[in-house]
């Protein structure tokens, strides 16, 4: 496989992760999950976040900047913790 390959295939995958999470990022909107969009963040602060989130039994997803919560008070408690 050639380098041109490798790098194509490499945005292939993260085009359709970028497609898959717009599709789930507007059905979690639709049922009424709370969305809340922080400033960038190093890897070790998202892995603290994703970590804090677990602890707290908070359900979540999220994909850089844009996180959403199933429940409004976890939205909240996220943003003030970490925003």
């Amino acid at each position: 496989m050639t380098l041109e390959d490798r790098i194509a295939k490499t945005l292939s995958i993260e085009i359709t992760k970028e497609i898959d999470f717009e599709v789930l990022a507007n059905l979690y909107l639709y049922d009424g999950w709370a969305e809340i969009t922080i400033a960038r963040k190093p890897r070790e602060v998202v892995a603290e976040m994703i970590l804090w989130c677990d602890s707290l039994g908070i359900i979540y997803h999220g994909r850089g900047q844009r996180w959403f919560f199933k429940e409004e008070k976890d939205a909240v408690l996220f943003s003030l913790r970490w925003a």
